[in-house]
This record gives C-alpha cells, sequence and structure tokens, in this order.
C-alpha cells in the first residue's frame, strides 16, 4: 500500500496535463500512486494520460466515456474509489505542483497525527508566467510557514474561509 494516492481530474486539459503530471509523478515522495481521472475529454487528454501511464507503473488511468454532470464530484469519486494509500491527495490537471509540495504535505500529517494537511498556493499568469498572491492570502498571515492547529470551533471557522477546493 502506497503511502500517498494522488487523485488528478482532467477534463480536456491536453494543453496543460504534460507539466501537471511531470510535477506530480516527481516529487521527492516515491511512495506513491498517482490517479488520473479523465471525465471524458475530447481534447487529447486521454492519450497523454495513457502514455504517462505506460511510463510510470505508480500511474493508473480511469476514463469515463462522457463527461459527467457535477463537475469534479465524479471524478473525484472515481479516483477515491480506487485509491488503497495511507493518505489522499488531490490535484487539477491544470496546475502545476512543487515537486516537494506532496512530501511536505505527508511528513507534516504524519508528525503531527493529523487528518487533515492543507498548502498555500499562487497564481500563476499564463501569459507571462508571473506568480500571484490568490485573495485569500491574507488567511495565511496567523499561521506562518509551517504549524499546526488544534480543530477546534474556532479553528474550524477559521479554516473555512479558505477556498474550499479539494487541490488544497
Amino acid at each position: 500500500m502506497p503511502k500517498l494516492s494522488i487523485i488528478v481530474t482532467a477534463y480536456n486539459v491536453a494543453a496543460y496535463l504534460g507539466p501537471c503530471l511531470d510535477g506530480i509523478i516527481g516529487q521527492t515522495l516515491e511512495d506513491i500512486e498517482v490517479i488520473v481521472v479523465d471525465d471524458g475529454s475530447t481534447d487529447g487528454t486521454g492519450e497523454i494520460v495513457a502514455a504517462y501511464a505506460k511510463a510510470d507503473a505508480r500511474l493508473r488511468a480511469i476514463r469515463f466515456e462522457e463527461n459527467t454532470p457535477g463537475g469534479v464530484g465524479p471524478a473525484a469519486n472515481a479516483g477515491l474509489a480506487a485509491a488503497t494509500g495511507d493518505f489522499i491527495g488531490f490535484a487539477d490537471g491544470d496546475d502545476l505542483y512543487d515537486p516537494r509540495m506532496f512530501g511536505r504535505l505527508y511528513d507534516a500529517a504524519v508528525a503531527h497525527d493529523a487528518d487533515l494537511a492543507m498548502c498555500r498556493y499562487h497564481l500563476m499568469d499564463d501569459a507571462t508566467g508571473e506568480l500571484g498572491e490568490p485573495d485569500e492570502g491574507r488567511y495565511w498571515e496567523p499561521y506562518g510557514q509551517t504549524t499546526a492547529v488544534a480543530m477546534d470551533a474556532e479553528q474550524r471557522s477559521a479554516l473555512l474561509r479558505f477556498i474550499a477546493v479539494p487541490w488544497r
């Protein structure tokens, strides 16, 4: 059983998927499985996933024949059903990932016996490659670099201000 299952949801992201998967497969935490769920793409996403799965045994593909209603939920749920890792991570097929990200999240969760680990992110301008801070950046100020917090009612309320997305 791998330490971490990373579920990558993908729909018509052929232009972005290669760099995304390179960042995920290149993680410093190597004991991972990568489950890419193609939600009925029509742009070559499926072929890219198949090529990566052929090149790296840690990557498995799930392909829906047509796009499912309900956004990312059905694809994420299919990945969850297939996952075997001790922890679950989510990724969007059109995002880039620091090669240390999932290892750092895993190490933090294990060190603090946590059920949840989350991290900051940056926005990237497609045209210039320039990184920017998202609007919610100010919510991170009380937490510094790396921290563990008890999930009492006050902390739950504070954490609910963050944008609720699985890839966090």
